[in-house]
């Protein structure tokens, strides 16, 4: 593979001045972007064994024109950087990210979320080129992010009241130990001297306090929203 990494944005709507600003931010980081259309049009660059392809952004607006859901795009990407890592002996499967306007609606947002994906970069105004590098930054080291402007939307479009959510002391503990520290279901067993299926059962009952689907959410949610009461049991 090169030795330049590649950053590949996925948007129908390119216009000069996005292009400039993809271009800015790409180069802040020291990867080199790639720019198309649809997602037919990513099928070669992921497939090519010469493209280091560390990660996918795709524009919300991209789905809605194409005629298929968000829900759909999101699947056949991840589809398709699984499949670069394998047919193309890559080490690590594409990260990808989706990029958003302070426009775009919570519920889509809540959807996004759903996916495993790495975060969210915002795009146009009033946001900065400086918060769009920090989403990035963020994004390729690993980290998941959300830029705040967008999760005080969809806290404000979902309030909950803190006193609602209570987690037993033993919920809490394996709250920390996904949002804190990204354990397994076997590692978080271990630590704490559990069966798995009863790290499970926990994990389970955490979520539908919280009201999210998957670990992401949760991550992405529980520390930022607010902090939970805690009841013995």
């Amino acid at each position: 593979m090169t030795s330049i990494p590649s950053v590949v944005y996925v948007s129908n709507d390119i216009t000069e001045e996005h292009r400039t600003a993809i271009n800015d931010i790409t180069a802040r980081v020291n990867h080199e972007p790639w720019i198309t259309s649809s997602v037919s049009e990513l099928f070669p660059i992921l497939s090519h064994p010469t493209i280091n392809v560390s990660l996918v952004v795709i524009s919300v607006d991209t789905a809605e024109s194409s005629g298929s859901s968000i829900h759909e795009i999101l699947n056949t990407v991840i589809t398709l950087c699984r499949c670069r890592a394998v047919s193309c002996g890559a080490q690590f499967v594409p990260k990808i990210a989706i990029s958003v306007t302070a426009n775009t609606d919570p519920e889509k947002l809540k959807t996004i979320l759903t996916h495993d994906i790495s975060g969210i970069i915002p795009r146009g105004t009033p946001f900065t080129i400086d918060e769009k590098e920090l989403a990035l930054k963020e994004i390729l080291a690993g980290h998941r992010h959300v830029p705040k402007e967008i999760l005080q939307k969809l806290q404000k479009k979902k309030e909950r009241i803190t006193t609602e959510i209570r987690l037993t002391p033993r919920q809490e503990q394996i709250r920390r130990l996904i949002c804190d520290r990204g354990l397994s279901n076997k590692l978080i067993a271990k630590t704490l001297c559990i069966s798995v299926s009863t790290v499970k059962l926990h994990i389970s009952d955490i979520f539908k306090k919280y009201g999210v689907k998957n670990r992401t959410q949760l991550a992405l949610f529980a520390e930022k929203t607010h902090q939970p009461t805690h009841r013995e049991v």
